[in-house]
């Protein structure tokens, strides 16, 4: 069930990964750099879009625009992180984390918080550290009102519940499944459920577990 977990987790990360701010300012601009970062980084291109938002931070940081240069350290925090280079994702990171909260571009600060809470959730297996980041992202989903991104980083609190055996993780399924049933997200739903049946099996309790699972299936799209 750990390895349904971490892959849950993968999703959340990719579902998370937007950024809603353009790295440039000037709306003469046709392009947007930092979209054609994005770009290369959906498509596996990695070190091209590394070098791309290199460029624009260094670009930015010369320049005195503390904007871009959040935006485009967010997207190399992130980069770092899916290329399995820690101690650059956390450079940048620490870099930007405070203008991005005087700034309140909370997207970046969800980025941010999120994959440093991922990393020590699955790299440093640091419980505590990644609760701290995930809750610190939910408060930044709050403030930017961004429901779908707070539930979605409801569902990585939930799994370390479920990892520690905390009890706690059964409300934290129901906030999910209660949010996919009050919107229709049939991915809510399935995984609220899948989380509910992870929870009751972690806690002995198989027969709930069970039929928790035969909820999930009810969204086959989603397993």
């Amino acid at each position: 069930m750990v390895a349904m977990d971490l892959r849950i987790v993968i999703l959340a990360i990719g579902l998370l990964g937007w950024l809603s701010v353009s790295c440039s300012e000037d709306a003469s601009v046709n392009v947007d750099p930092c979209a054609e970062v994005d770009s290369l980084a959906s498509a596996g291109q990695y070190e091209k879009a590394v070098s791309l938002a290199r460029s624009i931070y260094d670009s930015a940081r010369m320049s005195g625009n503390r904007r871009e240069a959040v935006a485009s350290g967010a997207r190399l925090g992130r980069l770092y992180y899916m290329t399995f280079s820690p101690d650059s994702m956390y450079y940048y990171f620490d870099a930007v984390t405070q203008d991005a909260e005087e700034l309140q571009m909370y997207p970046e600060c969800i980025i941010i918080h999120n994959i440093t809470g991922v990393y020590n959730l699955i790299n440093a297996i640091e419980y505590e550290n990644a609760l701290h980041h995930f809750y610190e992202a939910i408060d930044c989903a709050e403030k930017s009102g961004s429901t779908d991104a707070y539930y979605m980083l409801l569902i990585n609190v939930s799994i370390i519940h479920y990892i520690r055996q905390d009890p706690a993780g059964l409300a934290t399924a129901g906030e999910i499944c209660d949010y996919g049933r009050r919107t229709g997200d049939s991915y809510f739903m399935y995984t609220g459920s899948l989380m509910y049946a992870y929870m009751y099996h972690s806690l002995g309790n198989d027969q709930e577990a069970l039929r928790y699972i035969r909820e999930a299936e009810r969204w086959p799209e989603h397993s």
